[in-house]
């Protein structure tokens, strides 16, 4: 029906504007500053994770204290996993 035309999207794409080269540049340092972050903080989770398994492979701690530090481990593991999935979604929109 052509009742409903003006609820469907055009196919065009946006076209992106020309930037500037200052514009320019300030997305480039965007995107190696959030870079820069992803790979620091996938080395967080790398230590992270090393640790967790260090946790959970030593039978002399007790079983609640084990608990409690693999918690927080897990806590701050699934943080960081989520920063660098919005991070790399930011890089990928500013690409």
């Amino acid at each position: 029906m052509k009742l409903f035309n003006f609820l469907k999207r055009n196919k065009e794409e946006a076209k992106r504007p020309v930037l500037s080269r200052e514009h320019r540049l300030t997305k480039e340092n965007a995107i190696r500053q959030h870079e820069n972050r992803i790979n620091n903080i996938s080395e967080e989770f790398e230590v992270l994770s090393n640790k967790l398994e260090g946790i959970e492979g030593d039978f002399n701690i007790p079983q609640s204290s084990k608990a409690k530090e693999s918690d927080s481990i897990i806590r701050k593991m699934s943080l960081i996993k989520y920063e660098i999935e919005i991070r790399e979604g930011l890089v990928k929109w500013l690409s």
